[in-house]
């Protein structure tokens, strides 16, 4: 059985009114410079090549209940997006982009964990990406969706002939305000 270690990727964040941000598309892109410093794993000296043995769990599968919504806050729109699209728009866009500018490997695979009802909605998305994005049913509580997204995780690596996931980082999509250097960190 494959050994998974999870990094939580759980920020709490407040927004700010002077929190300055735009909306995520597909076409806005990320400025980013190349450090000329050497990047190196926190966990030892080796050099760090990126992401691609890490696996990342977007969490969208609550029902927001405590927020007495109308619908699940990672569907409450902010700046115009769904809450949601920002972490999608994060982890299947910007991040595999610095990768590309950076010399690093990209993430591999995203598991987004989403209500069932939600699913055909955000289809034409996970076929956008081609096998990179991929769905897991939540579970009743939180930790019942980490290990269903944990699990997808796991038989999409057996269906890629044994590509490792090493790390896995968890992450709430109504959390919106991840950067790349957090997940760097």
């Amino acid at each position: 059985m494959m050994l998974l270690t999870t990094l939580c990727l759980q920020l709490l964040l407040l927004l700010q009114s002077t929190y300055a941000f735009t909306a995520p598309s597909v076409s806005s892109r990320l400025s980013t410079t190349k450090s000329s410093s050497s990047i190196y794993s926190s966990s030892n000296d080796e050099e760090f090549t990126g992401f691609g043995n890490v696996g990342f769990l977007v969490l969208a599968g609550g029902t927001g209940s405590r927020m007495k919504a109308n619908m699940p806050k990672q569907f409450l729109t902010l700046s115009g997006s769904p809450v949601l699209h920002y972490s999608l728009h994060l982890f299947l866009e910007k991040l595999p982009e610095y990768c590309a500018q950076n010399g690093l490997s990209p993430p591999s695979t995203v598991v987004l964990v989403m209500d069932p009802k939600y699913q055909p909605e955000y289809q034409p998305i996970v076929d956008k990406y081609n096998g990179k994005l991929a769905f897991a049913n939540p579970g009743v509580e939180r930790q019942g969706s980490v290990e269903n997204g944990l699990n997808k995780l796991v038989e999409l690596s057996k269906e890629n002939n044994g590509s490792p996931c090493e790390f896995v980082a968890v992450h709430d999509s109504a959390r919106p305000l991840v950067t790349i250097p957090e997940i760097e960190s």
